[in-house]
């Protein structure tokens, strides 16, 4: 008998508050010293905005694209912001990305923006400015696959599972938004698991992307006079021979990523497990076991 296990270990940076701020930190007034600057780009390249600023030390900074609010995970973007200058890093950008982005600052007294154009030209031929990415989700879940591309014209998309061109039905819808396509399972069952891939095709050439759907079985609620016992750390059973072809190993589908946040700032780190049977997770804070708590919450889906 043995027992597996993955760690998955990242680093979290809070930027302090100065420690010996001046006594009279209101005589610093907010002022952007250097401005963002225009950013002309082609699809599938980055685009990096930064700014110079200079205010006192409880500056609040956060970026909107066409007034409104930028989320990182959404965007695939990164942001940071070191007390003088302020920077937004967007990966791989798209033509729908083009637009005003603005930095807005804030203090308790004080508001300073300031803003800057996007511009980016579209490829010719088919181009995936975000890939798709291995999906895991339980059976009876809902699923779904996006990806960007980018084409002049605009390529004509084809979806595949195993090969098999796939049809819209009342499990499964096809969206597009711009260049955003995506694919909608409403509730997973364990033939939908398996390869998925995406065809672009137009006149200047053709791209292709794919990922993997894997499909896990729900967990039964333990019932009877066993189930506190059912629930409590134990060590597992010798699986039979014909079940060793179903067990996996825990694995990191999608690791922590270091983070870097603002003293009293929230901060997410999110990861990605597989194995079969479905692994215990347990999260560490400098190697102790944390739980969660009023300013701690620890989810899973």
């Amino acid at each position: 008998m043995c027992v597996s296990l993955a760690l998955c270990v990242s680093a979290l940076y809070v930027a302090p508050v100065a420690a010996f701020p001046s006594a009279h930190p209101e005589s610093r007034s907010l002022a952007v010293l250097a401005p963002l600057q225009d950013v002309d780009v082609g699809a599938g390249e980055m685009a990096l905005f930064e700014c110079l600023v200079a205010g006192p030390t409880d500056v609040e900074v956060d970026w909107l694209c066409r007034g409104r609010l930028l989320q990182p995970a959404l965007l695939k973007c990164k942001m940071h912001f070191d007390g003088r200058k302020c920077k937004l890093l967007l990966t791989s950008v798209h033509e729908d990305d083009s637009g005003v982005y603005t930095c807005k600052l804030s203090t308790a007294k004080d508001e300073l923006t300031c803003s800057a154009r996007l511009t980016v030209r579209p490829s010719l031929a088919p181009l995936f400015t975000r890939l798709l990415e291995d999906v895991e989700v339980l059976e009876g879940r809902a699923a779904r696959f996006d990806c960007k591309i980018s084409g002049t014209p605009p390529p004509v998309v084809t979806w595949t599972h195993f090969g098999r061109p796939m049809e819209e039905s009342e499990n499964l819808r096809l969206r597009q938004d711009g260049g955003l396509h995506s694919l909608h399972i409403a509730h997973v069952g364990s033939e939908d698991e398996g390869l998925y891939a995406v065809s672009a095709v137009n006149t200047h050439g053709q791209a292709h992307c794919s990922a993997q759907l894997y499909v896990e079985e729900p967990r039964t609620p333990a019932s009877g006079p066993s189930s506190k016992l059912e629930k409590m750390p134990s060590i597992p059973e010798e699986p039979e021979q014909g079940e060793l072809e179903r067990l996996s190993i825990p694995d990191f589908l999608r690791p922590l990523q270091d983070l870097e946040v603002g003293l009293a700032k929230e901060a997410m780190l999110e990861c990605q497990v597989t194995g079969l049977p479905y692994p215990t997770i347990s999260w560490f804070h400098n190697g102790h076991r944390i739980q969660s708590s009023d300013d701690r919450r620890m989810t899973q889906s």
